[in-house]
């Protein structure tokens, strides 16, 4: 990555990053090079990279440079479901694999954890001001992939996320476009 770093754009890293194995194809970075790398779902060992976009930023800089100073984290989720009772299952198997893939793709468990994080890295002077915010809306059912035809029904539940104002989730966005902007 280091010769070609430069040239990741959103769209490619988004779908190396994908949870979605099933539904997306593998992504080969560099096109048409011998040295590319292919990468067939980052989702599951990547599938909330939070923490190594949190310590990326230490490539930016020369090894003895002081740490860049960050003031805003803005994480991304694509939804999650309120925790419930386990679907009964006829096969054992499926039921335990179904569970693993769930754990494995767990980006809202990865939120946490960095959230947690940054809770005691604010207890130090030089994080005292960074700020971390994850928009994740959640959902009462399952809505897959596959289910194009629900995207309006989808929008409506971000909207309707990000306009809830015990979240206040429209004052972070606001502070977030001011410290990119300035």
């Amino acid at each position: 990555m280091e010769k070609h770093g430069h040239k990741v754009t959103i769209d490619i890293a988004a779908r190396a990053t994908s949870a979605a194995p099933t539904f997306f194809p593998e992504v080969k970075f560099p096109e048409n090079n011998p040295e590319q790398l292919i990468f067939w779902d980052g989702g599951l060992l990547n599938n909330n990279p939070i923490d190594q976009v949190w310590y990326a930023r230490y490539e930016l800089i020369k090894p003895k440079d002081p740490p860049p100073t960050i003031s805003y984290v803005i994480s991304l989720g694509n939804r999650y479901l309120s925790p419930g009772k386990d679907q009964p299952t006829f096969i054992k198997l499926v039921g335990v694999a179904s569970k693993v893939i769930a754990f494995a793709t767990n980006t809202n468990a990865k939120g946490k954890d960095f959230s947690r994080h940054i809770s005691h890295l604010q207890a130090r002077a030089e994080h005292e001001n960074t700020k971390y915010i994850r928009f994740n809306p959640k959902l009462e059912e399952e809505i897959g992939l596959h289910e194009y035809w629900r995207m309006n029904e989808l929008k409506k539940i971000a909207m309707n996320d990000m306009a809830d104002p015990s979240l206040d989730k429209q004052k972070w966005i606001e502070k977030a476009v001011d410290a990119i902007c300035t």
